[in-house]
């Protein structure tokens, strides 16, 4: 944890120089005692213990001093610290002073206590990363979000495909609140760009428009560099006027291991295509009383976000350009066999 307001130490400090040395080492270890006791008062957690807030601490020349100090900081986990590479050339510092036996022994157990759990290494699997990774400290989650975006390529694949709403919402999360850290915030731009979920397009998106160009610059040409995977089509709904064509389409595209709906009715296409919302609608021209393009335009008004492919047997040109001028969307003609319906769904 780093002093939360470090003026009120270096304050602190110069009022210690018109006190004795007697008053000196009881006013620090009295600091240190209320830090014990009210630690959210004087640090700000997220940011891990800081070495060099500690330092003053640590080589002050008197032996209660650095004990009460060592005391409060052997009993803290671990993974509060930041930097242990900083710790370590402290502790290394402290010792060089030839200490005190007791603060010694306390010295070499928090060195021992760090190395053991004070870098915690990246996990194998999506389920542990997000399971750690939000008890962690800022310090530790920029190591684990760096790490990350060098090249664990298996758990960019396992972030793609998870379903772990922790993990998705952490992310999202975490590039709003390394916004202004353009380095740790490139990582995060690489890591969602790289996982390909389509939870993480919209704010992708956001930070190719960004107000800081390099932000902008940056997400464009990975965006360029890495393009999102087109969605998979899973599910089909079926508009057409006639139930013989409806069940003749929708069984041969059941067959073809797409969940299927239909219906010849359009009132009640649009009602099952807003509780469905497939993937796909094929939709025909004429509908009775409106048009495929009308009931195009009204499933999309309510939230219709899949694909449209329009099928008709008209051969007007007045019907495509009709369908043409409200939607970009392929149009079927009639009749077609159904390996030509097949490729377009893959298209």
């Amino acid at each position: 944890m780093v002093f939360s307001g470090k003026g009120w130490f270096a304050g602190f400090l110069s009022c210690l120089e018109h006190f004795s040395q007697a008053k000196k080492t009881e006013v620090l270890c009295s600091v240190i005692d209320l830090v014990h006791n009210h630690p959210t008062a004087f640090f700000v957690k997220e940011q891990g213990h800081g070495a060099s807030d500690w330092k003053f601490f640590l080589l002050y020349p008197a032996v209660q001093v650095q004990h009460a100090a060592l005391d409060f900081l052997v009993h803290q986990d671990p993974l509060d610290f930041d930097d242990i590479n900083q710790w370590f050339h402290l502790i290394d510092q402290f010792l060089e002073t030839n200490p005190h036996e007791r603060n010694r022994q306390m010295a070499v157990q928090l060195m021992a206590q760090l190395k053991q759990t004070g870098s915690p290494p990246l996990p194998n699997t999506i389920e542990m990363f997000a399971d750690q990774i939000t008890r962690f400290n800022l310090f530790h989650q920029i190591k684990w979000i760096k790490a990350l975006a060098l090249g664990h390529s298996h758990l960019w694949t396992s972030l793609g495909e998870t379903k772990n709403e922790t993990i998705k919402t952490y992310f999202l999360e975490a590039s709003n609140y390394f916004e202004e850290q353009v380095a740790v915030l490139k990582d995060l731009i690489a890591i969602m760009i790289q996982a390909k979920n389509l939870d993480f397009f919209d704010r992708l998106r956001y930070f190719a428009n960004h107000t800081d160009s390099s932000i902008a610059f940056y997400a464009q040409r990975q965006m360029e560099a890495n393009p999102a995977e087109k969605k998979t089509i899973q599910s089909i709904f079926v508009v057409d006027d006639s139930m013989i064509f409806c069940k003749t389409l929708a069984r041969f595209i059941e067959k073809m291991g797409f969940e299927v709906g239909y219906s010849h009715k359009a009132l009640e296409a649009a009602v099952q295509i807003q509780e469905r919302q497939p993937d796909l609608v094929l939709m025909d021209y004429f509908l009775g009383d409106v048009t495929g393009v009308q009931l195009a335009r009204d499933i999309v008004v309510t939230g219709y976000e899949g694909k449209l492919i329009f099928i008709t047997s008209s051969r007007d040109e007045k019907v495509a350009a009709d369908i043409r001028s409200q939607h970009d969307a392929p149009i079927l003609y009639k009749p077609f066999p159904f390996s030509q319906l097949l490729d377009w769904i893959k298209a």
